[in-house]
């Protein structure tokens, strides 16, 4: 009997020394994850703000590029009406050219030399407004796909943040 009562005694103080040993460690290890758990939440800070920071330089840069771009534009489209008005003139002299070079038979305007010039003007401006259609439109769609990734990022960002904190919630 005493040696049962010693035996189990002799257990008892063993497992209390594992108990305290468990308890020790998990302390340790809780220690460790919220250590580990404010390293993670600084470095999703740290990368928010870096994302965010890079965003805002583009959107800076985008705002001052179209404030300077606004007037340049300005420039561009009096100079567009300019030589719209210059190509209307020029038009204008070529066919009253060709109306004062016009020969009674009237069967042969379509074969003048003047007559040809005129087409080949007309061409050459619908040929530059296509240019200058397409090349708008180029820089139109550049922004648009830019906006869009922007975009995109920030949603992905979101919803990171969200679930982070859906997860810091639980």
């Amino acid at each position: 009997g005493i040696i049962d009562i010693s035996l189990l005694q002799i257990e008892r103080e063993k497992i209390i020394e594992q108990m305290k040993q468990v308890k020790e460690e998990r302390r340790y290890l809780e220690r460790i994850r919220e250590e580990l758990l404010k390293k993670v939440e600084k470095l999703c800070e740290q990368s928010k703000l870096k994302r965010y920071h890079a965003c805002d330089g583009w959107k800076k840069k985008y705002l001052e590029t179209k404030k300077i771009t606004a007037s340049l534009e300005e420039v561009l489209t009096k100079l567009r009406e300019d030589l719209e008005l210059y190509y209307k003139k020029l038009l204008m002299q070529l066919e009253s050219r060709e109306i004062k070079m016009r020969p009674k038979n009237l069967a042969n305007i379509t074969d003048s030399k003047n007559y040809l010039i005129i087409q080949i003007t007309e061409v050459q401006h619908a040929i530059d407004q296509l240019k200058r259609k397409l090349d708008t439109d180029k820089m139109k769609l550049i922004i648009e796909v830019k906006m869009r990734k922007q975009a995109v990022s920030d949603l992905r960002t979101l919803k990171a943040e969200l679930a982070q904190k859906k997860i810091n919630t639980s």
